[in-house]
């Protein structure tokens, strides 16, 4: 819930990547030489052109132009932390009733979005967000 959602970033990298694969494409059959160089090297030179490009250029500008759909919304944020507070509260509850089971609760962290707060595992990890597979944390395993 706190990262943008898997089936998002798919979207975002294709329309990123479709671009630039149909360029590099055209550009590369026009190569009058390139029939001749092995599989091998061929991947090489296209993944050397091609990564940067993605990198440095096209994701970019790709996340600036789809940053309102990418985004977190603010009222989502609030019910996840009013959500995760509750299910931790529980889980606190039957943590004392039964200590050998006890994990770690969730935290609440100024992010890089803006100030705008962000889920993430303070001491440990709750069951909750495991259970869940939350993360808002960028490049974090979802």
């Amino acid at each position: 819930m706190g990262e943008r959602l898997q089936w998002k970033k798919v979207v975002s990298i294709w329309i990123g990547m479709y671009p630039v694969n149909v360029a590099t494409s055209w550009v590369i059959t026009m190569l009058p030489w390139w029939g001749g160089v092995s599989l091998p090297a061929r991947s090489a030179i296209v993944v050397t052109v091609v990564a940067p490009v993605m990198c440095l250029v096209m994701m970019p500008a790709v996340t600036r132009l789809l940053a309102p759909w990418l985004g977190r919304r603010t009222a989502h944020a609030r019910h996840e932390r009013e959500l995760c507070a509750r299910l931790d509260s529980l889980a606190a509850a039957q943590d004392d009733a039964d200590p050998a089971r006890a994990w770690g609760g969730l935290g609440y962290a100024e992010g890089d979005r803006g100030g705008e707060p962000s889920l993430q595992a303070s001491v440990g990890r709750s069951r909750w967000s495991d259970s869940t597979r939350w993360s808002s944390e960028p490049g974090s395993p979802a």
